[in-house]
């Protein structure tokens, strides 16, 4: 994947008020991140909180706020300071052919055609209806990743 020189790293006025290891480890946190969102191993719409991200990276809160000011300015996420919602987009719509998603909306996966309620019920899926629908038809995530990736799973990726 070819990727703009001007978004790959932090900007100096992001790292303010770090000391020159904390803005090496927001760096290298800021391009994981990065990594990860377009990679779509965090996918658009999901959510993430300074705090987590810190113990799960086992650096400073001040650290994660910096690589997250980063994420912001290349677009890839939105709010903050401490918990931003990823906006990237993913090229994927609710439903079948762009329309919106309803209970009798077939979504394939796997080989097979089913409902979000059959999916639910499916053996392979790891989270509750509510949830799968939430990740498939409001943060629009692939359907057999929305289906095997059990709740919490992702903080795991960092």
């Amino acid at each position: 994947m070819t990727v703009p020189t001007q978004t790959i790293t932090l900007l100096n006025r992001e790292a303010v008020g770090l000391d020159p290891q904390q803005a090496d480890q927001a760096s290298v946190v800021y391009r994981r991140l990065r990594e990860a969102i377009l990679d779509g191993q965090i996918p658009s719409g999901a959510t993430m909180d300074c705090s987590s991200l810190a113990a799960g990276c086992k650096v400073d809160g001040r650290v994660i706020r910096a690589a997250l000011k980063g994420l912001a300015r290349g677009g890839l996420t939105s709010g903050g300071p401490e918990t931003v919602c990823v906006t990237a987009p993913t090229g994927r719509t609710p439903g079948q052919f762009g329309r919106p998603a309803t209970s009798e909306t077939l979504y394939n996966a796997f080989g097979e055609t089913k409902t979000l309620r059959q999916w639910a019920a499916d053996e392979r899926c790891r989270v509750p209806y509510r949830n799968l629908h939430t990740r498939i038809v409001t943060c629009h995530w692939d359907i057999e990743r929305a289906i095997t990736i059990p709740l919490g799973a992702l903080r795991s990726l960092l």
